[in-house]
């Protein structure tokens, strides 16, 4: 933005300057994720989501956008992301999957997710500075984006993730 004049250098460094919250939260973030590493918590999810959606791989996709969408709501999305892909590798390994398309959905789910509040994403931080809206306000008008951005990624569900909608888990579909 320097180079092509839309600001200066002393206004980009000083908007640089304004970000340490949240340098901070991205690096509580890492801490508090290498703080829970060792007590297989992030597995634990792994399975219950698993469990929860009996063996259904489609249930356990819906799972992981469900979890994912209500932590976005809490959590700015590239938060969530660093804190939720560790359960995404013991979650593939339960259901016999390549986990990489899994972490596709998280990022995919995380963006959308990410509109329902001020909160969730940097692009609803720069709207709530630049038009002073209010958290009530940007729920009433402008979370539908989110919304439909969760729905859609939903609905497409079985066409991008063919393989992991069509498997089920045997021993664990007998819970029915």
């Amino acid at each position: 933005m320097v180079f092509t004049k839309i600001m200066t250098l002393p206004e980009a460094v000083g908007y640089i300057g304004k970000i340490h919250g949240t340098l901070g939260l991205f690096f509580g973030v890492i801490v508090l994720v290498r703080a829970f590493e060792p007590t297989n918590i992030f597995s634990y999810i792994a399975t219950q989501i698993v469990i929860l959606g009996q063996g259904s791989g489609k249930r356990s996709l819906l799972g992981s956008v469900v979890l994912v969408t209500l932590n976005c709501a809490v959590l700015a999305n590239a938060t969530t992301v660093m804190l939720l892909t560790l359960f995404i590798p013991p979650m593939a390994q339960e259901i016999g999957v390549n986990f990489v398309p899994l972490l596709i959905l998280i990022v995919f789910v995380a963006n959308s997710a990410g509109l329902l509040t001020l909160v969730g994403d940097p692009a609803t931080f720069i709207v709530d500075d630049a038009v002073n809206i209010s958290f009530i306000d940007y729920l009433g008008k402008l979370s539908l984006g989110g919304v439909f951005g969760v729905a859609t990624v939903v609905v497409i569900l079985p066409i991008l993730f063919k393989k992991i909608c069509n498997t089920n888990l045997d021993y664990l579909a007998e819970l029915r």
